[in-house]
C-alpha cells in the first residue's frame, strides 16, 4: 500500500447547505498537489497546479453540466480505458485501482474510470 502524501499547512473546509469539501496542499514526489476531499461521500481527487489553473479557464456552463449529473464524471469512461468522446486511451497512469494515493498524487479509480473513495475499488 502506498503511503499518504504529507499534508502542508492547515486544511480549509468549505461548506454550505448542499456540500462540504476539505482542501489542503500535499507534497508528493512530483511536487505540490491540491487534495480536494468530500467527507460526506468519501470521494477525493488530487490536482496539479496546471489542473487547478484549468478550472479558471472554464465558464459557468461547464460547472452546470457537471452538477447536472452529480457523482459522475463529465466524460464517462466506457470501461476499456477510453473515454466516450475522443477514442483516446486515457487509462495510462490515471490512478491506482486499489484506492491508494500514489507517489504522484493520483488517487484510486473505479474500473469505469470514476474516482474511488479511499479504500474502495
Amino acid at each position: 500500500m502506498t503511503a499518504r502524501p504529507e499534508e502542508r499547512g492547515e486544511p480549509i473546509v468549505l461548506g454550505n447547505e448542499f456540500a462540504e469539501v476539505r482542501v489542503c496542499r500535499i507534497e508528493t514526489r512530483n511536487g505540490s498537489r491540491l487534495l480536494v476531499e468530500s467527507p460526506k461521500s468519501g470521494h477525493r481527487i488530487t490536482l496539479c497546479p496546471l489542473e487547478v489553473e484549468a478550472l479558471t479557464w472554464q465558464n459557468a456552463e461547464t460547472f452546470s453540466r457537471m452538477l447536472g449529473n452529480p457523482s459522475a464524471p463529465l466524460f464517462p469512461y466506457d470501461g476499456d480505458g477510453t473515454d466516450d468522446t475522443d477514442g483516446v486511451d486515457d487509462a495510462g497512469g490515471v490512478g491506482h485501482t486499489d484506492g491508494t494515493v500514489g507517489t504522484d498524487g493520483t488517487v484510486g479509480t473505479h474500473d469505469d474510470g470514476r474516482r474511488a473513495p479511499e479504500g474502495e475499488t
